[in-house]
């Protein structure tokens, strides 16, 4: 039996940790994956944030978010996220289009290939809700 409209947590956000404790290099040959997480069920994701550990006095890397199909591996980007001159305990608001992501796709971050000076430390949080369907 599934969720309905009258649950509670009905289009309640949440915020969700994706990473933590997160080190990127400034310099990047190409484009990598920092981190993978599964959708255990259906949502939508809201925004992302970063929050910055130790930040740099130089422009740092960028990332993106991206929405893998059932894990297939082909990422589509649905957001970017830019390392400035980002002081020590600051957020980074990053861009996102709104996306739904059915049970077993996966949210997916990576960085972007290219040189920056800093090497910033940093957690990332998206905001979602839950998805139902009415029963």
């Amino acid at each position: 039996m599934g969720e309905s409209y009258s649950h509670p947590r009905w289009s309640v956000r949440h915020t969700m940790t994706i990473a933590e404790d997160i080190t990127l290099n400034g310099t990047i040959a190409s484009a990598a994956e920092i981190c993978r997480l599964t959708a255990f069920t259906n949502i939508k994701l809201k925004d992302w944030n970063i929050a910055v550990i130790t930040g740099g006095t130089a422009a740092g890397p960028s990332i993106t978010i991206g929405k893998s199909a059932g894990g297939t591996g082909a990422v589509t980007a649905i957001g970017t996220a830019s390392f400035g001159t980002n002081a020590d305990n600051t957020v980074i608001d990053g861009s996102l289009t709104e996306t739904s992501f059915s049970a077993g796709d996966d949210i997916v971050i990576k960085s972007v290939a290219g040189t920056a000076a800093s090497t910033p430390k940093f957690n990332i949080y998206v905001d979602y809700v839950e998805e139902f369907t009415n029963a």
